[in-house]
């Protein structure tokens, strides 16, 4: 293991360097970026060969290499391995200057440049909203419907809550005449546009109105969980446990299975303060998990 702890005290050196510098002790924004990524390579590296050890890491500091636990956790990497906690400072620092950059190309109407940065953002973060941004650009700006549906088709299996994907998406397959997709994706956006006011109507306290988005949808979606989130309104914001309890139980048919319902019941009769019957729902809530298949350990990924 000695070569792996010279291995990370050279990279803490240079990586603790190079997070000093700014945007201006650089040549030009490449040369920058090509550092931060040569150098969250090598931490990358240096992880990869720990893992091969794992007898040597105490658990936080595995499940964070492993990524069982979000770098966000970073300070989790503890002892020897303490500076592998300059990746996620350094991925970090280069994706707010991307941010900036991004905001410049917006400005200046940069769409090649738009593209390359989102597609290298999406690399480093995952997330779709930067593959959607290049969708977008592609149909809106290039009229390229081809190849903005292909990606829009991607990020559908992502599942994103968005509903102004779901509205771009719905105008990307009027083009195609694709109707009943079409269809599909409005219904969809109204979901979302729907979600959203939920939540500011009660961040607002005004209970009775999210209520009533709640119940639009439910008959949007025939999805119960929108029945128990108008039941916790009542528990929680309303404080009106009798009422609640009477939804929960509307819902047991459909819901019974589902142990995430069983501990959203058990809250409600621990606000209503009915500890017998709180311990009786985490019980049903404890069998359906323990009969659960176990999830796999995630691999290890560079």
């Amino acid at each position: 293991m000695d070569e792996i702890d010279n291995l990370l005290e050279q990279f803490k050196q240079k990586a603790e360097n190079t997070i000093k510098k700014t945007v201006e002790d650089y040549p030009d924004f490449k040369q920058m970026e090509l550092e931060y990524c040569a150098l969250i390579n090598e931490g990358n590296s240096i992880r990869g060969m720990i893992l091969k050890h794992p007898e040597n890491c105490d658990k936080s500091t595995y499940m964070v290499l492993t990524k069982q636990v979000a770098y966000n956790y970073v300070d989790k990497i503890r002892g020897r391995y303490s500076a592998l906690q300059l990746v996620p400072l350094l991925i970090t620092k280069l994706f707010d200057e991307y941010k900036k950059r991004l905001e410049m190309f917006k400005k200046e109407e940069n769409y090649p440049e738009l593209i390359n940065l989102n597609e290298q953002m999406y690399v480093f973060s995952k997330r779709y909203i930067y593959r959607k941004n290049i969708a977008d650009i592609l149909y809106q700006k290039y009229k390229n419907f081809k190849q903005a549906r292909e990606i829009y088709q991607e990020i559908e299996k992502e599942n994103p809550k968005d509903a102004e994907y779901w509205n771009n998406y719905a105008e990307i397959c009027a083009e195609y005449e694709d109707k009943e997709k079409q269809k599909y994706c409005l219904k969809q956006k109204e979901i979302y546009e729907l979600k959203s006011k939920v939540q500011k109507l009660i961040d607002d306290k005004k209970y009775d109105e999210a209520i009533k988005i709640d119940e639009k949808l439910f008959k949007l979606t025939d999805n119960y969980q929108y029945k128990l989130d108008i039941a916790n309104i009542f528990a929680i914001c309303k404080e009106n446990h009798s009422k609640a309890i009477k939804i929960y139980k509307e819902c047991e048919s459909k819901m019974k299975e589902n142990k995430d319902y069983w501990y959203q019941f058990s809250d409600i009769y621990r606000h209503k303060k009915n500890y017998y019957k709180q311990v009786l729902c985490l019980q049903k809530a404890i069998d359906i998990e323990l009969s659960e298949p176990e999830e796999e350990t995630p691999e290890a990924g560079v």
